[in-house]
């Protein structure tokens, strides 16, 4: 660094000036904060924490000298006026994913903590039926942290299904929902033609097919 410093200048020499050019001026803030932390690398203050934290931008050195990392930064940078265009039509697809996941599965998330009972799986099963049961033998009615109960959560569980990570298990606690305030039939899914084709076409479309646009508009 001191050598392109002396051989081009730090500022106003021209187009070729150091700090004219954004690699090193990201050289010249790394360096800088890295002399920083380590004079005052015996101090306790808050500010000299934060500061530390600028190590984090070491890696960014490897870009700057590296052409074809230059070029990849270039590329994603271009790309992200099309990358926000395509991220609200993808908003919208899910906001209408949303929606029929809550008109299809609201209400049907809720379970009876039966954790704190004496009673055999046999005598659960016979005796809990109904949200009212559930109550009324000491159970706790309950509701699972992924649910379809609003356009909120909805939402939500679109974009963690999107990963295509365990969405299998989401879809098999709906499917085995019997109605709103019913105990699920757990292992028999009762809705299993109503709602997994919900599920599977999500996972078809909402995700493979939506998400791999991304990759073609950075391409």
């Amino acid at each position: 660094m001191v050598s392109k410093l002396i051989s081009n200048g730090m500022l106003f020499n021209g187009k070729k000036s150091y700090l004219r050019n954004f690699w090193n001026v990201t050289d010249f803030v790394i360096l800088i904060l890295a002399l920083i932390s380590i004079y005052f690398s015996d101090s306790k203050l808050q500010v000299t924490k934060v500061i530390r934290m600028g190590r984090l931008m070491r890696p960014l050195r490897v870009i700057s000298k590296n052409e074809n990392l230059k070029l990849s930064i270039f590329a994603l940078a271009a790309s992200i006026p099309a990358i926000s265009q395509l991220l609200i039509i993808v908003s919208v697809v899910l906001f209408i994913f949303a929606i029929v996941g809550v008109n299809l599965l609201k209400g049907m998330s809720n379970y009876c903590d039966t954790s704190q009972l004496v009673l055999s799986a046999d005598d659960l099963s016979l005796l809990i039926d109904t949200k009212e049961d559930c109550i009324n033998y000491g159970g706790d009615w309950d509701r699972y942290h992924y649910h379809f109960d609003n356009i909120q959560n909805s939402f939500i569980n679109l974009i963690c299904m999107t990963q295509v990570i365990n969405w299998w298990l989401l879809m098999y606690t709906e499917v085995n929902a019997r109605g709103p305030d019913l105990v699920p039939a757990y292992k028999h899914a009762h809705n299993l033609a109503q709602f997994a084709p919900f599920f599977v076409f999500y996972i078809v479309f909402g995700s493979l097919y939506l998400m791999s646009l991304f990759i073609g508009v950075v391409i």
